[in-house]
Order: C-alpha cells, then sequence, then structure tokens
C-alpha cells in the first residue's frame, strides 16, 4: 500500500509539471530504461567463438583484466581480447547512457543538429555515433528475407550526386567537372538498384557505375539473392540484365499493382532522403542499410521494435572502419570519368 501512494503522488507530481518539464522527465525514464536493458543485453553475451581481430578460432581464456572482465588469448595473432573488443561503445568515451538516448535519435531519424543538441555533443561527434552505427547495422544485420523461389521486383531509383567535404583529405580526388554555384541542381544522379522481396523486405545498393546497363549483371548476381522471377519496369536497365542471367522477367508500367511493392519502397526512400537534406555520395550505402533496416519494421509497435533492436546491435555490434578511415575514404570518381570520356569519344 505505501508502494502504491508513493507510486500515486509521483504520477500526480509528473502530471502537474508543465508539458517541457514533463517530456523532459518522460524522456530520461526513457533513457533510463534504455540503458538498463543494453547494460542487461551486454552482461548476457555468450563467450566469443573467434578473434575479433584476426577471426581465429584457437583462443582460450587468459585471466582477467584490470576491470575484471574475462580475457582470452588468440594463437593466430598472439593478441588478448575481451568480449567488449572492437565494440561501438567499448571503444568510446561516451556513457553507456548516451548511446542509450542516441538510439532513441536515430530511430527517430533526427537530424545532426538534433542529436547534438539532446546528447550534449558536438555536431562532428554526432555524426561519427551515426557512421559507426550505419556500418554496424551492415555488419550485424541481414534485412533482405526472400528466399530463392520467391518472386521479387527490381527497378532503379536516383538520387542527386554530392561529392561534398574536405577534399583535401583525399589526394586521389580529381573533380571531373567545374563546382557549381551554392543551391543549384546537379545534374548527375546516383543510381540506386532496387529490389523487394515478396514478403515486402527490402535492399537498396549504390551502383558502382552511373551507366546501369554497363554493370548490371554482375551486381543483380548479388542483389537478388537466389530469385528465380523478377518483375520490373517497362524502361527498367535491370530487366535485361536478369534476362541475361536466364531469369524469368515480367514487364509493367509502374503505376500497375504487380509493381506495388517497389513503389512503396520507393516512397519510402523518398521521405526518408528529404528528412537528411542531402546524401554525401561516398557515404550512401551506409544510409541505405539505415533505410534498409528502419524500413523492415511496420506497424503499431515499430519504434519500439526499432529501439529494442538497435539497444542490441549496440551491445554485440562492432565495427571497423575508424575515424581516420572514414576521412580519407576514397570517392567513386574513377566510373564517373570513364563515362564521361566514353561520351566524348
Amino acid at each position: 500500500m505505501a508502494g502504491m501512494r508513493k507510486l500515486e503522488g509521483l504520477v500526480a507530481e509528473v502530471l502537474g509539471l508543465d508539458p517541457g518539464d514533463r517530456a523532459e522527465f518522460l524522456y530520461k525514464v526513457e533513457v533510463g530504461d534504455a540503458e538498463e536493458a543494453f547494460l542487461r543485453a551486454r552482461a548476457e553475451l555468450p563467450s566469443p567463438a573467434r578473434c575479433p581481430r584476426c577471426g581465429c578460432e584457437r583462443i582460450s581464456r587468459r585471466g582477467h583484466d584490470a576491470r575484471g572482465r574475462q580475457r582470452w588469448s588468440c594463437a593466430g595473432c598472439r593478441r588478448s581480447f575481451t568480449l567488449d573488443t572492437g565494440g561501438i561503445v567499448s571503444r568510446s568515451h561516451l556513457p553507456a547512457g548516451t548511446w542509450a538516448a542516441f538510439a532513441r535519435c536515430f530511430c527517430a531519424r533526427m537530424t545532426l543538429r538534433e542529436c547534438a543538441s539532446r546528447l550534449g555533443v558536438s555536431l562532428k561527434t554526432a555524426w561519427f555515433m551515426r557512421m559507426r552505427v550505419c556500418e554496424a547495422l551492415a555488419l550485424e544485420v541481414t534485412v533482405f528475407t526472400t528466399g530463392p523461389d520467391d518472386a521479387v521486383q527490381v527497378d532503379e531509383a536516383f538520387l542527386p550526386e554530392s561529392f561534398s567535404g574536405n577534399h583535401a583529405n583525399c589526394p586521389g580526388f580529381d573533380p571531373w567537372r567545374a563546382p557549381r554555384r551554392r543551391g543549384g541542381r546537379p545534374r548527375e544522379k546516383e543510381v540506386l538498384l532496387t529490389v523487394v522481396g515478396s514478403d515486402g523486405s527490402a535492399d537498396v545498393r549504390v551502383s558502382d557505375t552511373p551507366e546501369v546497363s554497363a554493370s548490371a549483371r554482375s551486381q543483380l548476381e548479388g542483389l537478388l539473392h537466389g530469385a528465380t522471377s523478377v518483375a520490373c519496369d517497362l524502361k527498367s536497365s535491370l530487366g535485361a540484365a536478369a534476362s541475361a542471367m536466364g531469369l524469368e522477367v515480367s514487364r509493367s508500367y509502374s503505376g500497375e499493382r504487380r509493381l506495388n511493392a517497389l513503389n512503396a519502397v520507393h516512397s519510402a526512400l523518398k521521405h526518408f532522403v528529404a528528412r537528411m537534406r542531402g546524401l554525401s555520395s561516398r557515404r550512401m550505402q551506409r544510409y541505405m542499410r539505415w533505410f534498409c533496416w528502419h524500413a523492415s519494421f511496420s506497424g503499431a509497435g515499430a519504434d519500439r521494435a526499432r529501439a529494442s533492436s538497435l539497444l542490441g546491435i549496440l551491445a554485440v555490434g562492432r565495427y571497423r572502419t575508424t575515424r581516420r578511415g572514414l576521412f580519407a575514404e576514397p570517392y567513386a570518381v574513377d566510373a564517373r570519368l570513364a563515362a564521361r570520356a566514353a561520351k566524348k569519344g
């Protein structure tokens, strides 16, 4: 009874707060809940089967580290590691509560400035946290679940090409066009190869070349996931590539019901990108992984399911690209230069 009275008093006190203070209180409770779930997920991690650095399976226990965590030794690289080695959170100086709060911001698709303001970190730190999570999604999550005998829908989508950033960090960067005025619309487009399964799951990959027909077959082999029947638009370049692979291809107008699932994915992608106000070309594949993971949740409990899934990924997920590696990531300009030279020739 005493506990119920305290709870009722707390509820009355919360309801008496201003709307802003009440929202802040509920947000802190939600983040505290998420942090507790995150720490519990990390405590329940199983023993590793291989070394996180070299992948060698010849590992053995080697006492504990200064924090009391179990340590293993690898016979391949002859280095020791723990369950936290190479983890998203373990190599970060930010506390687990900050990452739990970022998980909520990430699921809500907040802008970087909104994330930085909510977490109390710099804009660059918020960006790096986003890149870490996007890379972990690509390594840990498989959202396309269609089997080899299912029919899939394929088509291209196009987003503006953007090579913004500090080009001094990339010595090999060679621009193939003059810079435009700020606010101008780019004529060049990034080609996104989209495949949608019969269960609604989607996979989106950035094309290696600006001309889809040039390398569509090699890219479709990994994109179709073994499907044998393909539906596409009448003008899609992917239909010819699928036919050359010996697949059954059915073409139709983009507005027909046969391509409803594909059109729904393209519409969701349009709204997803509009929230970002432009995407860098060399980071675009990371954002497409984010989109595919985000779109895999639907229904009334989608937001809660996304948050729970992301907290589990933060607990066990790993990343490979360091901050310096991100800054030195090359621009994919060779294919553009080759295509432009071919047109002039």
